[in-house]
């Protein structure tokens, strides 16, 4: 579970919320409006207290009492130490010491709300992972970073806290919408733009350090801003993205030690390269699976869906798979035909016309050219294998 959003059991609900868009996870509550850091809170099932309770342990020895039965061990209190407890559930988030002051939901936004200052931000995002022992809050800055002509970026802060003892209140500013604990991560990455604040520390020295985040936000989007109007005006070329792209999909270090030794890569990974290069916007990318076997509600569902869309079949490179190539390319494009076997030879009608392909030679490409069909399709084949099956198989045993 790569969110770790807390599901609430009281509630039935998962404990987040987002204006507008739903997150990638699909879980929590969307709102078409931007709360206030009141609503926000209830939004996010973050309205609930924290207490430190005493954390005792048990004695091993055991006693007989004066009618002769076993006394168990008695409570020994564990001194300095203290359970971090949730009050609407009685769920244990960790174990802290003497000095820990707990921040509770309500205060992280009342600090946020300094951060504010009535400078227009909104909230965006807010959250609880595990089981409530970390929280985080994004808010949406006003303005955009204007990258080239019309590509815009949003600017965000974003602050999180714990109550385990395990970190401090941090607060930054963020490209990142922040919508599960994979994004808190990426956000956090950058440690030389975060404002770390000790939960020893008292209101008055928070309110402080909000004014330092504000000013931090402000140097970091100028300077962001910057770097990316001066990257539109570097130019590379397809084998640089390329080469990019391979770094940044690489599954594992092995993969990587590959990229820089120039050793062979699986085909699977190049192909995931070579549609990430050619679909850069994943809402350009549909797969649709439709097996050998074709149906003409399949072929018409595709032919409405995606009107005047480019097609790349994906089938293997045996007989089966270069007919499946030729009727479901003949279905989007409305074409009615019939395809025969004789002996070594393949028989296709269209329109009264018959065409005769040998079986060796018979392709989407050879049917397109006999009867004059304008190509909107390509195909991609295993490379070492009749199947994709056996090309899967293939790559595994590598």
């Amino acid at each position: 579970m790569a969110h770790n959003i807390n599901f609430n059991e009281q509630t039935g609900q998962h404990s987040f919320f987002s204006v507008k868009q739903k997150a990638w996870h699909g879980l929590g509550q969307i709102v078409e409006e931007y709360p206030t850091s009141k609503e926000a809170l209830q939004f996010a099932g973050l309205d609930y207290e924290v207490i430190k309770s005493p954390l005792f342990t048990q004695s091993r020895a055991m006693t007989v009492g004066n009618e002769g039965e076993l006394i168990a061990g008695i409570d020994i209190a564990v001194p300095n130490y203290y359970a971090t407890m949730r009050t609407d559930n009685n769920t244990v988030l960790g174990v802290v010491g003497r000095d820990y002051s707990i921040v509770q939901n309500r205060d992280a936004f009342s600090f946020f709300d300094a951060i504010v200052g009535g400078d227009g931000m909104q909230y965006e995002t807010a959250g609880a992972l595990g089981n409530g022992e970390r929280i985080f809050i994004t808010a949406k800055l006003p303005g955009y970073i204007k990258v080239g002509k019309d590509d815009y970026i949003e600017k965000y802060l974003f602050l999180t806290t714990s109550h385990d003892g395990s970190g401090s209140i941090t607060a930054a500013f963020t490209p990142v919408r922040i919508v599960c604990q994979n994004t808190l991560g990426v956000a956090l990455r950058n440690r030389s733009n975060t404002i770390k604040i000790r939960h020893t520390a008292n209101a008055e020295d928070r309110l402080k350090e909000a004014h330092k985040v504000m000013g931090i936000s402000n140097k970091m989007a100028d300077e962001l801003d910057s770097i990316f109007n001066q990257w539109t005006k570097v130019r590379i070329t397809d084998k640089d993205v390329m080469k990019l792209i391979q770094q940044a999909m690489a599954p594992s270090k092995e993969v990587l030690k590959s990229l820089k030794t120039g050793e062979e890569l699986s085909t699977v990974f190049k192909n995931i390269c070579d549609n990430r290069h050619r679909y850069p916007r994943l809402e350009q990318l549909a797969f649709v699976a439709i097996g050998n076997r074709l149906h003409v509600e399949q072929e018409n569902w595709i032919r409405e869906n995606f009107p005047g869309r480019k097609f790349t079949l994906v089938f293997g490179k045996d007989l089966i798979g270069h007919i499946t190539d030729i009727k479901l390319a003949a279905g989007i494009k409305n074409i009615p035909i019939r395809v025969f076997f004789l002996d070594n030879e393949v028989l296709i009608y269209r329109d009264k016309v018959l065409r005769v392909f040998n079986q060796e030679q018979i392709s989407l490409h050879a049917f397109q050219e006999a009867f004059g069909i304008r190509p909107r399709f390509r195909t991609a084949k295993p490379v070492q294998s009749l199947t994709f099956l056996d090309q899967l198989k293939h790559d595994a045993e590598r």
